[in-house]
């Protein structure tokens, strides 16, 4: 889809909406990303907030007619994922189709195209400063990981995965100060990962996601998000990653990196966070977000055992209780 500044948003049914591009559009992947201005009078400063509208790019790439079809599954599915009112993921607003009117779409494919509307926030970049000092690294390094964990968490819940967490995708609120998931464009259901060489994926890096994420019928789960969670942990702390060699990854080399960059010595435990949850074998890895986070606190995981009714023992009949005797 072509947009252009100023150009207002209109439905399928071509009548005006509430959205307003705002600066010129970002493509990357197969999306493109608008920033928009609310035109709805009834919402007045202060609570007007930045938005962001996302839809599909793809006709001047030459797909054929089964892949566009299944980037649009991608896309609806991400789209429906994103509202479940998951902590730490943007606001949804407004979802609805507009008219194609890109002039490389063929005809058999002209279709109302999906497009989402969610609120950016108030955001800064998400890094881990090169200024704090050592006792302040550790404890940055710390909170990022938890910030993450507890939405991932919270998508878990409902068999939520986000395959992928660039630190260029996520922003620290700057009310809270903590790590937000700003693009949500990798959200899957736990499952297969139908992977298909022949069809690109909507908008996944090979070098923030896990092997699975890659392999015909891999299995996405919670462990998928935790190797996505420690390698963003890797990168916002200064680690490069050879986006050649995607999977092989030297834990250790990069832990010393990081350790020389940084003029610190990651405490042990933080060290078994990364060679555990970098393994490319994903029944090696920690299996839950409480795992990975009494991991990155120091303690021993004690998991919660689930509260039922109390199983008895079937001892036969009960002997009859004799009468106290009364002295």
């Amino acid at each position: 889809m072509i947009f252009n500044k100023g150009q207002k948003i209109r439905d399928w049914t071509g009548n005006q909406t509430r959205w307003t591009i705002d600066d010129k559009p970002l493509h990357s992947h197969n999306l493109t990303f608008c920033k928009l201005r609310d035109n709805d009078p009834g919402v007045e400063r202060p609570m007007v907030r930045p938005a962001v509208g996302v839809c599909l790019n793809l006709f001047k790439k030459g797909f054929d007619e089964w892949t566009i079809k299944n980037l649009r599954i991608q896309f609806e599915t991400a789209c429906r994922c994103a509202a479940g009112n998951h902590a730490g993921l943007p606001e949804p607003v407004d979802y609805f189709t507009i008219k194609n009117t890109d002039r490389d779409c063929p005809d058999t494919l002209r279709a109302n195209e999906p497009f989402m509307v969610y609120m950016y926030g108030t955001f800064t970049e998400a890094k881990i400063g090169h200024w704090l000092k050592k006792g302040q690294f550790i404890g940055s390094l710390k909170n990022y990981i938890r910030d993450l964990g507890l939405v991932l968490r919270s998508l878990h819940q409902k068999k939520v995965a986000i395959r992928q967490l660039p630190p260029y995708t996520l922003r620290r609120m700057a009310s809270t100060n903590k790590i937000n998931i700003g693009e949500f464009m990798s959200l899957c259901r736990f499952g297969e990962s139908n992977y298909n060489a022949n069809i690109p994926f909507l908008s996944l890096d090979p070098a923030y996601s896990a092997p699975e994420c890659f392999e015909p019928s891999g299995e996405i789960n919670a462990a998928t998000d935790i190797y996505a969670l420690a390698k963003s942990a890797l990168a916002a702390s200064g680690a490069y990653f050879d986006r050649k060699l995607p999977f092989h990854v030297d834990i250790e080399k990069l832990l010393s990196d990081i350790e020389k960059k940084r003029d610190v010595t990651l405490p042990d435990h933080f060290k078994r966070f990364f060679r555990t949850a970098m393994n490319l074998n994903q029944n090696q890895r920690f299996q839950s977000v409480e795992e990975t986070l009494a991991m990155i606190a120091g303690r021993k995981y004690k998991p919660v055992k689930p509260q039922g009714k109390k199983q008895t023992t079937n001892k036969g009949p009960k002997k009859p209780s004799r009468p106290r005797k009364r002295f």
